[in-house]
């Protein structure tokens, strides 16, 4: 079947990346259906719309034929998850594993693409890791994505259904959720002359949302020989210091006014749930998928920044 007729199913599409990732798809030419518990579409009717929640089985009688789904539906609570760890794998798994014994049955089976996280790759003690690198959990959100990651190779290998894991690093952009660093800084320097943040050292491979948008792209049109495999998808090695820098020094200009940073320490994440600082290598993704980041942090930055004083009192 031509590429651009294909039938693709994004699960949780009205949430952070699905809203940059559908008008894509949609671009390109595909058939997009789009499965979310939002009341109604963000996209207008350039994509059909379902209501529903992946964790109740009953949700499923909704989707049709496929020939490729994008599972983007996910509980990203982590700091919940450590109170309630049981909500979180529940969440997680069973809805992967849902989707997974609907389509497990059916003659053709569609590739699913997953987002998962490079938490996976926990305390790492490597410089750069690559997919290579044994996944480690530390906390409930990580564990439920290794989960999902299992389940995902084990349906490949026992029942034919293809999958391409993207283990994402910190996504920034437009409708990033509001507890996320980059979000949240912008909003508290909006709005307040005295910033409270917590600790500043935790260095991350920022990727702009766009450029994700691009790398599910990517693996939707990957030959068969890319299937069946993880890659890394990330951006620029930076601290949040630098992310606070030059975030500040654009909400400075748009204001007109010097801001004042405080510590506050009860932000500072819970010990032992923090990511030791490694560099994502994402050789693998460009060399089978043909993708790599093209947006610049500042570049990025500066477009979430215009972008959330263009809808804040909206």
């Amino acid at each position: 079947m031509n590429k651009h007729r294909q039938k693709i199913l994004v699960t949780g599409g009205t949430g952070f990346v699905g809203r940059a990732l559908v008008p894509k798809l949609v671009q390109a030419g595909y058939q997009v259906t789009v499965l979310g518990r939002a009341l109604r579409s963000p996209f207008g009717k350039t994509a059909v719309y379902l209501r529903g929640d992946l964790s109740d089985p009953q949700s499923l009688r909704k989707i049709g034929l496929f020939d490729a789904v994008i599972h983007l539906a996910a509980n990203i609570d982590i700091n919940g998850s450590i109170e309630r760890p049981d909500l979180m794998i529940r969440d997680n798994v069973f809805m992967l594993l849902n989707l997974l014994e609907h389509f497990r049955n059916r003659h053709e089976k569609p590739l699913i693409v997953f987002a998962s996280t490079d938490r996976v790759y926990g305390k790492s003690q490597k410089r750069i890791v690559d997919e290579s690198e044994r996944p480690y959990p530390i906390e409930a959100y990580t564990a439920s994505k290794i989960m999902g990651e299992s389940l995902l190779a084990t349906y490949s290998s026992l029942y034919g259904i293809p999958h391409i894991v993207l283990r994402m690093d910190s996504i920034y952009g437009p409708h990033q959720p509001e507890q996320m660093f980059i979000s949240n800084i912008i909003r508290k320097m909006a709005t307040l002359d005295e910033v409270p943040i917590g600790k500043l050292d935790v260095k991350k491979n920022f990727v702009y949302v766009e450029d994700v948008a691009d790398a599910f792209l990517k693996a939707l049109r990957a030959s068969e020989r890319a299937r069946n495999t993880i890659y890394n998808i990330g951006g620029e090695y930076a601290s949040l210091k630098k992310i606070l820098d030059i975030t500040r020094a654009r909400m400075e200009e748009r204001r007109g006014r010097r801001l004042k940073i405080l510590f506050d320490p009860s932000l500072v994440r819970k010990s032992g749930t923090e990511v030791d600082p490694f560099r994502l290598s994402t050789k693998k993704a460009q060399r089978m998928l043909g993708w790599r980041a093209q947006t610049p942090l500042a570049k990025g930055l500066r477009l979430t920044i215009d972008w959330f004083f263009s809808t804040y009192d909206k």
